[in-house]
């Protein structure tokens, strides 16, 4: 028999489980402008890589080492193709910080070739 108190407990579940399943970014965010503005890209790239303060991007890099590791699972496709835009971007028009992003988010070379994969189609 199914009682209240057992449809609470599974809404609770529920809430929780999708409540873990997502990131809590701007997913409207307009990434085409940010990396076609090459002075405000370049302080993104820069909060990225330690080199400046985040200010706007703190949401995004907050959740860079997670996404990477675990090849974006939580992402949603807003989520995944605002991070295909960013590295898309950051690989043509700074091959060194591109090459240092990698190097941050992926030291031993054991998860960045499935997240790209997981972002490709983005």
């Amino acid at each position: 028999m199914f009682t209240m108190t057992k449809a609470v407990v599974l809404a609770v579940l529920c809430g929780a489980c999708f409540g873990m399943a997502s990131y809590d970014v701007n997913e409207d965010f307009d990434m085409e402008a940010l990396v076609n503005d090459k002075a405000r890209f370049n302080v993104a790239v820069e909060c990225f890589l330690d080199k400046a303060p985040c200010g706007e991007f703190q949401s995004y890099k907050d959740i860079a080492l997670d996404s990477v590791e675990t090849s974006c699972d939580k992402c949603s496709p807003a989520v995944k193709h605002l991070a295909h835009t960013f590295l898309h971007g950051l690989e043509k028009n700074n091959p060194k910080y591109y090459g240092d992003f990698l190097k941050k988010y992926d030291p031993d070379g054991k998860y960045m070739d499935k997240f790209l994969k997981a972002i490709a189609d983005f």
